[in-house]
């Protein structure tokens, strides 16, 4: 299966390592707010307009992304938070937390 390179979000409070975890077979970067998105709702959309891409820098261009979405809110004022996450990157974050989750819920690994 061929991935997309990046996944953007334009939805609140989407940093989760479940959302990104459900995304890791088909994209490469996952790009997402980690609070709720600034302005009214009917106004929110994805104001992100990166101008160019590189098939060889996909983390680049999540980068890039980023840059473009926390810089477009700066002109009213406004502060955005964005991220972009390398998906492929996450086994040993999903790892730790299985190995945190199972100690306070008192299971023994296997």
């Amino acid at each position: 299966m061929r991935k997309v390179h990046v996944v953007g979000i334009d939805a609140c409070v989407m940093t989760m390592i479940e959302v990104a975890y459900q995304l890791r077979d088909h994209a490469k970067i996952l790009v997402r707010s980690e609070e709720v998105e600034p302005g009214p709702v009917a106004s929110r959309g994805d104001p992100r307009r990166p101008h160019e891409k590189s098939d060889d820098d996909t983390g680049g261009l999540g980068a890039t992304v980023v840059h473009c979405h926390v810089e477009s809110h700066r002109h009213g004022g406004e502060t955005a938070t964005q991220s972009a996450v390398d998906v492929g990157q996450l086994d040993d974050m999903v790892e730790a937390v299985d190995v945190r989750a199972r100690g306070l819920l008192g299971i023994t690994p296997v």
